[in-house]
């Protein structure tokens, strides 16, 4: 295990240096991210990424739904002085999940049942865009790993707990994402890409994917590391590195 972690984060100390090469360009004076709790965990790496950006303000509330998200955008666009705003919007991890007491599991057995749940909330997102002028862009949503969670605080059946069906809803409701921020004229970092891992059969003709955790504190929230990646890619793609 202790392996598989320094490989990890060689990778990301390599991106991070190759990243550091000077600072990144904005056209946007103003940058909302507006977040459930992950956003915090990336707030502590500000100082580590440079950006020439006058303002960046993070919005980050624990738990918080898509639904309740978007009412934070609806705030925000009431507001004066919008001209070179973007929004970023990063939810989505408490809609795939629910939380019973510590423990968290997946929310919806049916992925239809969850699509039609979080669909309308990010599709008024480009209405919302539309009508207020004001750039909004959707962030993906990273693997969730509800077993490490589990596990960490001691959930009892945690090793017989499978992510799989989970992470499969991910890749849906992000390909719903991309689909929307078409529509937004935005293109958010492929965060899931990050844990897929490869490995070669014995025989070497065939090739295995799985997802790591590795790069998460608990399952949910990104380690130092990678919060400091995800910053450095979040804040790229609001323009170029120069």
């Amino acid at each position: 295990m202790a392996q598989n972690t320094d490989r990890e984060s060689k990778k990301l100390k390599k991106y991070l240096a190759q990243s550091a090469s000077g600072d990144i360009d904005t056209p946007f004076e103003k940058i909302y991210i507006i977040s459930d709790s992950k956003g915090r965990y990336l707030t502590k790496e500000t100082e580590q990424v440079q950006v020439n950006c006058k303002n960046i303000t993070w919005l980050y509330a624990s738990g918080r739904s898509t639904a309740d998200g978007v009412r934070e955008v609806e705030r925000i666009c009431r507001g004066k002085n919008l001209e070179k705003t973007l929004i970023l919007f990063w939810h989505l991890t408490c809609d795939l999940t629910i939380k019973r007491d510590i423990y968290i599991f997946q929310r919806y057995t049916e992925t239809d049942d969850l699509v039609s749940a979080v669909e309308p909330h990010l599709r008024s997102l480009v209405q919302l865009s539309k009508s207020t002028g004001v750039s909004i862009g959707i962030l993906e949503a990273p693997p969730i790993f509800t077993k490490e969670w589990n596990r960490i605080r001691d959930c009892h059946d945690w090793e017989i707990q499978d992510d799989k069906p989970l992470n499969e809803q991910v890749q849906t409701i992000n390909a719903l994402v991309q689909e929307i921020n078409t529509d937004l004229g935005y293109r958010s970092p492929l965060f899931y890409q990050d844990f897929i891992k490869s490995r070669k059969s014995k025989n070497k003709e065939k090739v295995r994917y799985s997802l790591t955790s590795k790069l998460l504190l608990d399952g949910v929230h990104p380690n130092e590391l990678t919060a400091r990646k995800w910053l450095t890619q979040i804040v790229g793609s609001t323009g170029k590195s120069q």
